[in-house]
């Protein structure tokens, strides 16, 4: 093991790194460091931990990490790395964690790193583009997926329903378009969904109401339309964001959000007929007060005549 983190170390990382060849973990992050990551890092094949986040580290990602197959947590983020995610990561298919945030990383998310059976996924404030690839749902144990903050588009793919360990998702700040999958409903463990500032539409679908390990969703600003669902996370205003959504609507009187046309419609007949028997039962205490009055009066008048 070759522990570095939290210092000021500066300059380029010395190629002869790979001298260590029996190192299993190696960690320097929360340093100084510049320059590119060395080719050589490749022949370090019983490299388990790799931590080089939070430098000042460019260039791209070696193909030649793809060779560290015994890698369990690979922690690249925070730097100024730019180009394509390597497709070689997907040879590393016991990584648990890869972390690869806050970079300047593009190019689409290659399918192949979905191979691999990470439990957290971070790819977050970089600027990937196209869709996400279908064999996303092969992270079947996967914990923890961030893709926000990147330029990504296309409709949320259903397989990612086939994640049902997922606990955690970041999908806000993007260009995903469409409605949100119904294969949702299989993730019985989500605790933190956001999907924000997309351009998402379509309705809520009922069953988000249903996850009952759900304790934050975020839906703000995007294009859903229709009712929103009622119970669940629905009821808890706190944990639950569905503001810059014009054309939502509620089934129920809500402050700041209209009633839906099919409830106000409603609404209103029933006022209407409210409004129609009281009205009607007025008419008619007013016909029998005035029928009595002048039944009594008639008595009156007839007592008084000799």
């Amino acid at each position: 093991m070759l522990w570095l983190r939290n210092n000021s170390i500066s300059g380029p990382i010395p190629p002869e790194i790979d001298n260590l060849r029996n190192l299993n973990e190696l960690f320097m992050d929360y340093n100084l460091f510049i320059g590119n990551i060395p080719q050589r890092i490749g022949n370090l094949h019983n490299l388990r931990a790799l931590y080089w986040s939070h430098n000042k580290l460019s260039g791209q990602i070696p193909d030649v990490t793809g060779n560290l197959v015994q890698l369990t947590e690979l922690k690249l983020d925070g730097n100024n790395l730019s180009g394509r995610i390597p497709e070689t990561i997907g040879h590393c298919n016991q990584l648990q964690e890869f972390n690869v945030a806050h970079n300047s990383l593009d190019g689409s998310i290659p399918s192949k790193i979905f191979q691999i059976t990470t439990l957290e996924f971070d790819l977050s404030h970089n600027y990937l583009s196209g869709r996400i690839p279908e064999e996303v749902g092969n992270l079947i144990n996967l914990k923890k997926l961030s893709i926000s903050n990147n330029l990504l588009s296309g409709n949320i793919p259903s397989n990612l329903g086939r994640c049902v360990v997922l606990e955690y998702l970041e999908m806000q700040n993007n260009y995903f378009a469409g409605s949100i999958p119904q294969s949702f409903m299989n993730l019985v463990s989500i605790k933190d969904m956001d999907i924000s500032r997309n351009k998402l539409s379509g309705e809520i679908p009922e069953f988000l109401a249903s996850l009952s390990s759900l304790q934050h969703l975020n839906l703000s600003f995007n294009n859903f339309n229709g009712a929103v669902p009622r119970d669940g996370i629905f009821d808890n205003a706190g944990a639950m964001s569905i503001e810059g959504n014009e054309h939502l609507c509620t089934s129920v009187p809500t402050e700041g959000m209209p009633l839906c046309s099919g409830f106000a419609n409603r609404r209103q007949k029933i006022l209407a007929l409210v409004l129609e028997i009281v009205m009607s039962v007025v008419a008619a205490v007013i016909i029998i007060f005035s029928t009595l009055t002048a039944w009594l009066c008639r008595k009156s008048v007839s007592r008084e005549d000799p």
